[in-house]
């Protein structure tokens, strides 16, 4: 049967195909979290800075003198800069549309992670039914306002642009978003710990930009940055100490650099006992895992799960065993398309194809490491040893030391270099075997009060005591 396809002049009428406002916001925010909403608003001030700056992004402290300063309460929510602010003609034409459309100015040269334009509308739309944007550049100044009418109006997209409203200091920013939501205000309120939690995600999440020179305030208190450092020694190029697995390469304009090793001693039997129990042990086992970034977007942090090697292709899942691992890779490139970023910008592209051939030398470095922590599990006291030829030093001193010394490097692929360590073995005379069983806490603490004449002894050490007694054949 011929299918008839009718001629645009024959029609009928027209059918509506315009979007529910509503629906739209509502699928826009639904995929994002209300802290990462945030990050992306001071993520936006960032590429404000880079802007502003673009010929000093190359230096140390290309952010220096930037600030980022966020007000939050049970009112409203206040995010303000002093990075550069918005020129009219993006704002007009750009800046406010919901997603980037084709004409677009590109952001040629910026090493930036914004590519969908949804961002600050997003976490508009996530928190309240009201706000305000103003900015002020060199040569303009403006407010754009959004309001809950124009929420729940399907018939118009556009919003009002008027004189600024709110009085910025030199130039830059300020979003003052307020009705905000039963949740949010909830969350605002000061009676639950979301500006903690806040402050430390953005401090794991923006900590190189931190670096490098950006100050970020939450309600007056400033935001550290998380640092990773890993053990070194010096002379672990003759394979007698520490050093972690180094990878360099680039894969279409983008720049790969990997580091993975140790960054504190090995576990010892009381710390994972512990963890058993459900102790999750000191802050520092915060790190352990990959931190993955982006153009200095920090886009996982310690994460351990398979999404960064662990437990797949012969690496063992991640266990409290090997809390003392930790990695970096980095991705770097003014072609931001190219990244293996979503959307939310706080999650990698699985299936991307850079981030494939990435995991390989992901996992390839975390298996040198597992495999030492198995080694030298049975003897964390001559394992010690090592650590303690070892210094603590930045992923960036590494990187450098490698640069410099180029022989260690030995080429992989078409466009990239690898530094696999020999790391220290354990002697065959200090070989021993680990004795591991369970049995319940009443049993152990009677036999405790026994050997050790109080109930206050570790599990481990019961253990070995009673090992003892019966070795020796005698208390």
């Amino acid at each position: 049967m011929e299918v008839q396809n009718p001629t645009i002049d024959k029609a009928m009428s027209q059918v509506n195909l315009s979007p529910s406002k509503g629906f739209f916001v509502n699928m826009l925010t639904r995929d994002i979290e209300l802290d990462d909403s945030i990050l992306d608003l001071v993520d936006n001030c960032v590429d404000g800075a880079m802007r502003n700056n673009i010929k000093k992004t190359k230096n140390d402290n290309p952010y220096k003198g930037y600030l980022v300063d966020i007000t939050i309460n049970g009112e409203n929510f206040i995010i303000e800069d002093n990075c550069g602010g918005i020129p009219l003609g993006i704002a007009k034409n750009y800046a406010f549309r919901l997603g980037r459309s084709p004409d677009t100015p590109s952001d040629d040269g910026l090493a930036t992670v914004g590519m969908y334009g949804i961002g600050m509308k997003r976490a508009i739309f996530k928190m309240g039914q009201h706000a305000i944007v103003s900015s002020k550049t060199i040569t303009d100044s403006f407010s754009v306002i959004f309001t809950e009418e124009w929420l729940i109006d399907d018939n118009s997209w556009e919003i009002p642009m008027v004189p600024m409203i709110d009085k910025i200091e030199g130039v830059g920013t300020r979003i003052v978003i307020s009705d905000l939501s039963s949740g949010v205000r909830h969350d605002f309120s000061g009676k639950t710990a979301f500006v903690e939690n806040l402050t430390k995600k953005v401090g794991e999440h923006l900590g190189y930009i931190i670096e490098k020179g950006l100050r970020i305030r939450i309600n007056d208190i400033v935001v550290k940055p998380k640092k990773i450092s890993f053990l070194f020694d010096y002379n672990a190029k003759e394979g007698t100490g520490l050093a972690p697995y180094v990878y360099k390469g680039t894969y279409n304009d983008v720049n790969i650099e990997l580091l993975v090793g140790l960054y504190r001693n090995l576990p010892e039997e009381s710390e994972l006992e512990s963890a058993e129990n459900g102790d999750l042990g000191s802050p520092e086992s915060d790190i352990a895992g990959w931190t993955v970034i982006c153009n200095d977007r920090v886009i996982y942090y310690a994460d351990k799960t398979m999404r960064t090697g662990w437990g797949e292709a012969g690496v063992p899942k991640y266990h409290t065993q090997f809390v003392s691992i930790a990695g970096i890779v980095k991705f770097y490139t003014n072609k931001p398309e190219q990244l293996p970023v979503g959307t939310t910008k706080r999650t990698i592209e699985g299936n991307s194809e850079i981030y494939l051939i990435t995991k390989n030398f992901m996992r390839e470095g975390l298996k040198c490491f597992t495999n030492y922590t198995n080694k030298w599990k049975i003897d964390i006291e001559g394992e010690k040893e090592n650590k303690q030829k070892a210094e603590v030093v930045s992923e960036k001193e590494i990187v450098k030391y490698f640069l410099e010394e180029t022989a260690l490097m030995k080429k992989i692929g078409d466009s990239g270099k690898r530094y696999l360590p020999r790391l220290p073995i354990p002697k065959e005379a200090n070989k021993k075997i680990m004795i591991r069983f369970s049995k319940p806490k009443e049993e152990i603490d009677k036999v405790s009060k026994i050997v050790y004449d109080n109930y206050d002894a570790s599990p481990s050490d019961v253990g070995a005591k009673c090992f003892e007694i019966v070795l020796r054949g005698k208390r």
